[in-house]
Parts: C-alpha cells; sequence; structure tokens
C-alpha cells in the first residue's frame, strides 16, 4: 500500500507532505456592434433618392452630355413665369439635398469591447474526479463558480480565497512558494467612417486599452494558524488614442519657451487644489498654494496637468484620472475628387491626397 509523505509542522503535528496542485480559470466576454447608417438612410424615400442619385454612372452623365449637344442649334423658347418657378424650386431641392447629404455622412460604424479576466491558485490539494470536483472535497458548491470561470468581482461577496479557506483545499505545506495571481484586461475599440462630400472619405478611429496583474502570496502560516495574505504586487499597462494637434505645431518662443509647457506649469496648482477638494477642510494649502499631500511633483497632480495643457483642455474641467476611460479621435482622410476634373484627367489617372493624425498615450508597465 502506497502512502503519501508527511511533513512535521514547527508545532509538532504531522500532516501530508504536499505543496498541492495550481488550478487556473478564465472568462472571456466580447460585445461587437456594427451599424451600416446607409441601410438607415434608405427606409426614408427622400434620402433613399439622394442615394440613388450620387450613385448614378459615368454612363448616365454621358447620355446627358450627348443630349445637350444634339439640342444646340434650336432655339430656346422664351421661359415662362412657370419655368422660372421650376428653376426656383430645383435650386431649393438642390440646397436641401446638400444638406441631407451632409447629415448623412455617417456611413458605417463599428465598435467593438472585448474583456479577459482569470485566476491562478497555487497549492490546491482535492483530487479531480468528474468537472474538476471530488467526491471527498468540502465545500464543493464554493468551486463551481470557479469552474464557470466567475472571478472574484463577478459574484457579490464570493471569493475563492475564503472558499478556499472553508474547504481546506490548500496545502498548509509552507514550502508552497508560488504566489496566487489574477489578471484583468479590456480592449475597446470604436471606429467610423463619414463621406461629408464625394470622393471625400474620412476614418475616424478611437482605442483604449488596459492590462493588470495583480499577485499575491496566499498560503498557511503556523505562527498565526491561519492562511494569510502578503506581499501584494499590481503592475499593468495603459494605451489610448490622443488629441493633441492644438499644441504639437507651436512655435517656440525666446529661449525656447512653450506656452504648453508654461500652461502644464500652471494647471498643477488647479488640479492639487480640485484633488484636495474630495477632502474639504482636511488638506492645508502650503505657502506654494498646492494642498497637502498633493504637491507640484505628485504624478497625481501632474499627470492630469500635462494631459490638459497639451491636449489644449481646461484644467478645471479636465479629468482627474491619470487613466482616462474615454479614447480620443484620431483620423485618416482621403480624397480623389481631383482626378474627376477633365483637364486634370488628362493629364493624371489618378491623383489621391490623403491626411492622417495618430496620437496615443501610453502608461507602461505601472506598480
Amino acid at each position: 500500500m502506497d502512502a503519501a509523505p508527511l511533513y512535521t509542522r514547527p508545532d509538532g503535528t504531522v500532516i501530508p507532505d504536499s505543496v498541492g496542485n495550481t488550478i487556473q480559470n478564465s472568462q472571456n466576454m466580447q460585445i461587437n456592434a456594427t451599424g451600416n447608417l446607409t441601410n438607415l438612410y434608405n427606409k426614408v424615400p427622400f434620402l433613399k433618392k439622394i442615394n440613388q442619385k450620387s450613385r448614378r454612372s459615368k454612363s448616365g452623365n454621358r447620355n446627358r452630355k450627348v443630349e445637350k449637344e444634339k439640342g444646340k442649334g434650336e432655339e430656346d423658347a422664351p421661359a415662362d413665369s412657370t419655368e422660372k418657378k421650376k428653376r426656383e424650386l430645383k435650386g431649393l431641392t438642390f440646397i436641401g439635398e446638400s444638406l441631407a447629404g451632409l447629415l448623412m455622412s455617417l456611413r458605417t460604424a463599428n465598435f467593438t469591447y472585448s474583456e479577459t479576466n482569470g485566476t491562478l491558485l497555487p497549492g490546491y490539494l482535492p483530487k479531480t474526479e468528474y468537472v474538476g470536483l471530488s467526491t471527498s472535497m468540502e465545500n464543493q458548491i464554493g468551486m463551481v463558480p470557479f469552474l464557470f470561470g466567475w472571478q472574484n468581482a463577478n459574484i457579490g461577496d464570493w471569493d475563492i480565497r475564503t472558499e478556499a479557506r472553508e474547504g481546506n483545499w490548500i496545502t498548509q505545506n509552507e514550502s508552497q512558494q508560488l504566489p496566487m495571481s489574477r489578471t484583468h484586461s479590456t480592449n475597446l475599440n470604436m471606429r467610423a467612417t463619414l463621406e461629408p462630400i464625394k470622393g471625400l472619405r474620412i476614418d475616424v478611429t478611437a482605442t483604449r486599452t488596459y492590462s493588470e496583474s495583480i499577485s499575491e502570496f496566499f498560503r498557511w502560516n503556523d505562527t498565526l494558524g491561519i492562511y494569510n495574505i502578503t506581499n501584494q504586487v499590481k503592475t499593468g499597462n495603459y494605451s489610448t488614442s490622443f488629441i493633441a494637434i492644438q499644441t504639437a505645431f507651436e512655435k517656440p518662443g525666446a529661449n525656447d519657451q512653450s506656452d504648453a509647457f508654461d500652461q502644464f506649469l500652471a494647471n498643477r496648482q488647479v488640479i492639487s487644489s480640485r484633488l484636495a477638494a474630495e477632502y474639504p477642510d482636511v488638506l492645508v494649502v502650503n505657502s506654494e498654494g498646492y494642498s497637502g499631500g498633493y504637491g507640484q511633483f505628485q504624478q497625481d497632480v501632474m499627470i492630469p496637468a500635462f494631459l490638459a495643457a497639451y491636449s489644449g483642455s481646461d484644467a478645471n474641467t479636465y479629468t482627474t484620472n491619470p487613466m482616462p476611460h474615454i479614447p480620443m479621435p484620431n483620423w485618416r482622410a482621403t480624397y480623389d475628387g481631383l482626378g474627376k476634373i477633365p483637364f486634370i484627367a488628362k493629364l493624371f489617372k489618378n491623383i489621391t491626397l490623403t491626411h492622417a493624425y495618430r496620437s496615443t498615450y501610453n502608461v507602461n508597465s505601472f506598480t
């Protein structure tokens, strides 16, 4: 008969000498939404008529040209009041259709959000017999949410560490030195296509990514006689699309003076005051005008002050969150209408003008 090796605690008690196994789960969620607004516009007869006009073929344009040439030499009938009214009505129709065309500039829109969560728990002792459970393990019901990928924040007060304590799932062998870890990441991507005039296409994008990993030691402490949580460390990365075009092309002043940088310095007092306002009558303002705990070199003060200054925003209303939740748009515009002009078409087969703006704000390896 085989027997598991034994481990003697400092207090003299004997337990199975095993550091256990490692269990891990993950949870993935994704939301996709795509809208073809052209189909929506076509539900309205007037807008559908405008869209059909914009897709007229070149052959139709040529036919009209031939008809016009055939009509040359014929005497124009004197314009009467009815024809004048028709021309006026045609002009009003053209203005209305042009305005409606601008309102229908947004052609497609796409939204994608994904989220991934996971937990890794070392030192797990129960064996697996069916669907991750064992008939002999304690607190079976506490393991069920974990098997379905649930994380600590998903079900009220449910916590895998609490369930593990109650079920005695984790080894009491202090030789177990692996940390427990929890991961969380999100990815937001928004995209829209606009066509305000024929030949002009504008692709607008906005992105935001965030990831974090929390590691901690969850193991038995013989001295305290409990499972203890120690040495928690949180690390992560953050990136979002950003707009800094308002200050990107400013000309330096005398002695390389920068208006944006000067605004950044001034914004620090504003941000310090706003953060301190969350603790009224608690933080004292020092001689330099900064509230206690939110000095001029504190990152909670400097980051929002910097973002407000270089985005050309007002520090009194700009978010104080160093990692903004809402991404700013970037864009790419292309225009190929010049190639449709007759005298240019004779010289060039195709002409495309392109303009793009891309800016990102990154926070790498924060702790």
